[in-house]
């Protein structure tokens, strides 16, 4: 094989590796929440309604029937018992199905071409 030859094919397979990777991932918004696994290297995410799986943990519950004010010690040790809770359950049903990253419904700005799935009833379920 030619000098030549040799080079255009490398160049060949470096141009298609650079595409691959550049379809590998999404691109969230700014201030987008992941809740496991990450955006630059996804193959297979998913979304869930946050309201809704908010509404059904035993923290939010709490803060809505107490009244817990915004702000107070007690509305944050809530809120970050609540959020680990909600990780947690994101975790186990995105591994269940195979899923690489779960973020709010709403957080991805470009899919790439990837077929996003909303997994809130599943991850409600996991609470």
């Amino acid at each position: 094989m030619s000098l030549l030859a040799h080079t255009v094919r490398c160049a060949a397979a470096l141009a298609l590796t650079a595409a691959l990777c550049l379809a590998q991932g999404v691109e969230l918004k700014r201030g987008s929440v992941v809740l496991t696994g990450s955006d630059a290297n996804c193959s297979h995410p998913a979304v869930v309604s946050f309201a809704k799986v908010r509404a059904a943990t035993e923290e939010w519950q709490q803060i809505q029937s107490e009244g817990v004010r915004e702000g107070s010690a007690r509305y944050k040790i809530l809120m970050n018992k609540m959020m680990q809770r909600i990780r947690n359950a994101a975790r186990a049903s995105a591994g269940d199905a195979g899923i690489d990253m779960v973020v709010r419904k709403g957080d991805i700005a470009d899919d790439r071409g990837l077929t996003v799935e909303d997994i809130t009833d599943e991850v409600i379920a996991n609470l």
